[in-house]
């Protein structure tokens, strides 16, 4: 109980897609395997965390009208960490501590599951990251508060570039997990008694790693795990 106390604790707020829901359960993974504890009220963390979307203005006006209630609780708790993530994130970099400054870190689309190490000040590691190229593309297990149902991430990014379309710029060109990767995460999936999974990407049809197609994913999923629903979006 001593241990469980003294852990530095966190909460996410999500904003915008699927993919970002994933993306926070998948951090939120990452920050326990690190010693952290999750907590339901952000006024009880030591790390807010805001996961952020960049499709709708909206959106954005509403993460900074939060980091607003963020100035109160850090005058009340100097040393609560406040963390921008995600395509906002990305799109914005300095501007948002620009508008915010009692934001402590900001990390782009590439570099979110980077956030502990940042926290304890890795080398190598800084408190605005927003390049493109850095993300671990190992397949994380998420942190699942469902116990039947689960994402899968298959890919990230578009290639598309549609004219009305922020996303190739916020989440990068498309790359796509492995075959054997994704794979392997749903029959561990499986293993833990998931009987629905959700295939994620930003554009999942054009799934492409090396000379397999989305087509044949969905064909090796269904020969070679058990899981008896496949979904996605």
């Amino acid at each position: 109980m001593r241990e469980e106390q003294s852990a530095k604790t966190f909460h996410i707020s999500t904003f915008g897609c699927q993919m970002n829901l994933a993306d926070s359960s998948t951090l939120a993974s990452t920050l326990i395997s690190r010693g952290y504890r999750r907590v339901s009220d952000e006024q009880d963390a030591d790390i807010v965390v805001f996961n952020t979307c960049s499709v709708r203005e909206k959106a954005e006006e509403r993460v900074f009208g939060r980091l607003g209630d963020m100035r109160r609780l850090k005058a009340q708790r100097p040393g609560v960490k406040v963390a921008v993530v995600g395509c906002m994130a990305q799109r914005l970099g300095n501007e948002i501590q620009r508008q915010a400054p009692h934001v402590d870190i900001v990390l782009g689309t590439d570099r979110v599951f980077e956030l502990a190490d940042v926290i304890e000040g890795r080398e190598g590691t800084s408190a605005i990251m927003t390049a493109f190229g850095h993300e671990n593309m190992d397949l994380i297990a998420p942190e699942r508060e469902n116990a039947h149902s689960a994402f899968v991430t298959i890919s990230r990014g578009c290639d598309n570039y549609c004219t009305y379309c922020i996303v190739p710029y916020v989440r990068g060109r498309e790359r796509a997990h492995s075959v054997e990767q994704i794979v392997n995460s749903v029959q561990k999936l499986c293993a833990e008694g998931v009987v629905e999974v959700t295939l994620l990407g930003q554009n999942v049809n054009s799934y492409r790693h090396g000379e397999t197609g989305f087509p044949e994913l969905l064909r090796r999923i269904c020969l070679e795990t058990a899981v008896p629903r496949v979904r996605f979006m």
